[in-house]
């Protein structure tokens, strides 16, 4: 059979792959040269192909960039998504995709991360001052006006943990992923920052840290690091992550000091009992990054822990290892997937 292109009148079918041949011809041209270019082109259209549109608002002296999907609706309470540690709205891709159509999701970037630029030097940027940020941040969106359904990975786990005790009245349930804490039963991770915490302090750099790499080798040994599954990328793939990341360094390395040194990290710990929504708590079977030691203290510490789901096979990232396993956890959870009150 003859390709239907030939069979087309010239001045539409070869205008049209000439166009695609230079489109493509300028795609391997940028990704051999400036693959961090690729790489944040390709993060865009994600967020915006999940359904979110990219949006911002002004808080005071911050510009908050932050993805929205749907409106809100009375019959069925809105989800507020607080990324981790040197990540952005993209982690956020794999569970909106598996939402249900009508929901209405919200998840902002963190000053310092994705587009919304870091705070000035000797700003605070504490636990509780991301709370107050959230809560201006929710405030002027008109959040509030109705309980919605916060959920946080690592750091924005501590930290919707931490707002949902301070402001309890704005928030109908609250699911943490594997949030920044003290553990009984220390990771092998937790042991060195608290080690090298002790020995150098403010001199802590970028090698000690893990999760800020600075070469391709480097980001490979991260990502093997935090997930459980080991994808071996490419080495351009590799150097634009690295790329791409390198500018927010200064600041997230002043945030990873400040957040790991042992009185924050107790900042979940001793806010929990004061925690009366609904919680879940989710955790990756394999986090080698937070222990999962951590469930029995909050357990024992949550008022209203109704949900605690263990996921087998699954590191510290768990949107990116088990996707449709926490999107079905947190659908259940929320009531949309039945009444199954899973405990682990």
């Amino acid at each position: 059979m003859v390709p239907m292109f030939f069979e087309l009148p010239a001045v539409f079918g070869y205008p049209v792959i000439a166009m695609a041949t230079t489109l493509t011809c300028a795609t391997l041209i940028v990704y051999m040269i400036f693959p961090s270019v690729l790489i944040q082109a390709y993060m865009r259209l994600s967020v915006l192909s999940c359904g979110m549109k990219i949006k911002s608002v002004r808080i005071g002296k911050h510009l908050i960039w932050y993805g929205e999907k749907g409106q809100s609706k009375n019959r069925k309470s809105s989800i507020l998504l607080v990324h981790g540690f040197s990540a952005d709205m993209y982690m956020w891709v794999p569970l909106v995709r598996k939402l249900t159509d009508d929901s209405h999701v919200i998840a902002i970037e963190l000053p310092g991360h994705g587009n919304t630029a870091a705070p000035e030097e000797g700003e605070d940027i504490s636990f509780s001052a991301y709370v107050e940020i959230i809560n201006k941040f929710v405030s002027e969106l008109g959040l509030y006006k109705s309980p919605f359904h916060m959920i946080g990975i690592s750091m924005g786990g501590t930290i919707s943990g931490v707002y949902s005790a301070r402001y309890p009245g704005h928030v109908e349930r609250l699911t943490m992923m594997c949030p920044a804490m003290m553990t009984p039963q220390v990771s092998k991770y937790a042991e060195l920052v608290a080690e090298r915490h002790g020995h150098h302090g403010d001199h802590m750099d970028l090698l000690e840290t893990r999760l800020l790499p600075r070469t391709p080798e480097d980001v490979q040994e991260m990502l093997n690091f935090v997930q459980y599954r080991k994808t071996l990328l490419p080495a351009k793939l590799l150097k634009g992550i690295a790329e791409m990341r390198t500018p927010y360094y200064p600041y997230l390395l002043r945030m990873f000091k400040t957040m790991t040194a042992a009185d924050h990290l107790s900042a979940l710990e001793d806010t929990a009992e004061y925690i009366p929504v609904p919680t879940q708590l989710i955790w990756g079977e394999a986090d080698q990054l937070i222990h999962i030691s951590g469930i029995d203290v909050l357990k024992s510490k949550l008022p209203n822990c109704q949900r605690v789901d263990l996921i087998p096979r699954c590191g510290h990232n768990v949107t990116m290892d088990r996707p449709g396993a926490m999107t079905k956890a947190i659908r259940c959870f929320r009531g949309e997937l039945g009444n199954d009150k899973k405990q682990s």
